[in-house]
């Protein structure tokens, strides 16, 4: 059996899960990793090149800036003095592996009370409602940034050929595991942010004035094989998405208002949280920068719930893009020189999750917190 050994010398300690997320990137041969006193052990296949998957791991190691920090700048109480259950009834929530899960009965009902709380809140800024459709042309994907900075996440949707002859070859290949020679070059994707289509759809548009965008989204993300299974790690999930387009300061201002909003909505209802200014977990070498430039300039902050004494899940996340969609898509606002965005989302399954975790899986119980 063929292992790579990564000592703590060469990683910070703290950093260890964020590097073996980064592993798993590293190279498709990776079959697992493992956490010991003195660093970590990467188990490879039998068949695989050593040198070159250990050259790939240094290269994501050596790039990346450690140690991974973030600054909590609110918390509203000790998450160690609480009991959490991680573990939901089936008729709550139904896994089915690999980051897919369903949500059923009350459950439900509770998703939809988050959503009903969150659109309140966007319609407070006079927010405009819009829908938009699941699958996401490639073109428009592309030019988002997205495959440059986060490729990994992607999704893409294709179709079998049209050609009856392949039509008829498509369930054997499909259980022999070689579909992929049948099927046509993908032109969709399934968006792995919600904000994207609004980008899209405001394309060379001149607003009147700043504006505010709100719609409930699916959204699909790759997390890697060897991620699964973190709580809240999700290969698809709802989000109430709220875009912001305007100057810088409008932004700003419009984050720092829905933020306190949110922060108010969960202390109503007994939640343990903090509010971190964090950054996007870049596997991409070269864009592992961009993490203390996130950091820096404080355009992503996350309020993050407690599922343990000494474990939280970001829930909602609060982003100041700049100019990184408004220039490609050629959207601007009147009278405003550098038209910007910003975007918030809450990741609803997660909501509910976190909910659980913190209060339990009697629904009664909940009605009673939830005041309703």
């Amino acid at each position: 059996m063929n292992q790579i050994f990564i000592s703590l010398n060469q990683i910070h300690e703290a950093d260890t899960d964020d590097i073996i997320r980064l592993i798993g990137f590293a190279s498709e041969q990776v079959i697992s990793i493992d956490k010991t006193e003195t660093g970590l052990v990467v188990v490879l296949e039998d068949r695989a090149d050593v040198e070159e998957v250990q050259s790939k791991i240094h290269r994501m190691i050596k790039h990346k800036q450690a140690p991974n920090q973030q600054s909590v700048i609110y918390t509203n109480g000790n998450a160690k003095n609480h009991v959490y259950g991680t573990e939901f009834p089936d008729d709550l929530v139904r896994n089915y592996g690999d980051g897919l899960i369903g949500l059923k009965g009350e459950a439900i009902w509770l998703l939809e009370y988050f959503d009903a709380k969150f659109k309140t809140i966007a319609q407070s800024l006079a927010a405009i409602e819009t829908q938009y459709p699941t699958l996401l042309p490639i073109t428009a994907f592309d030019k988002t940034g997205y495959l440059r900075t986060s490729p990994q996440y992607s999704m893409f949707v294709c179709h079998p050929r049209e050609d009856v002859d392949n039509l008829l070859k498509v369930s054997r290949e499909v259980q022999r595991g070689e579909v992929k020679e049948l099927v046509a070059e993908p032109h969709l994707v399934l968006s792995p942010a919600a904000c994207f289509h609004c980008y899209m759809d405001l394309e060379h548009a001149e607003l009147a004035e700043p504006s505010v965008y709100t719609f409930r989204q699916k959204v699909f993300r790759h997390e890697g094989r060897m991620n699964w299974g973190g709580f809240g790690r999700l290969r698809d999930y709802h989000v109430r998405e709220i875009v912001l387009l305007g100057d810088h300061e409008f932004i700003v201002s419009q984050r720092q208002h829905v933020l306190e909003e949110v922060k108010r909505v969960a202390e109503e209802i007994g939640l343990i949280m903090r509010v971190s200014v964090t950054s996007d977990p870049f596997v991409i070498p070269s864009m592992q920068k961009f993490k203390k430039i996130q950091l820096e300039e404080e355009s992503k902050i996350e309020l993050q719930l407690a599922y343990g004494p000494d474990n939280y899940l970001a829930v909602s996340s609060f982003n100041i893009h700049g100019t990184a969609f408004t220039e490609p898509f050629e959207i601007t606002v009147k009278n405003v020189r550098h038209t910007v965005t910003g975007c918030i989302g809450f990741g609803l399954e997660r909501w509910v999750l976190a909910f659980m975790a913190q209060h339990g899986t009697d629904p009664v119980q909940w009605k009673k917190i939830l005041n309703v």
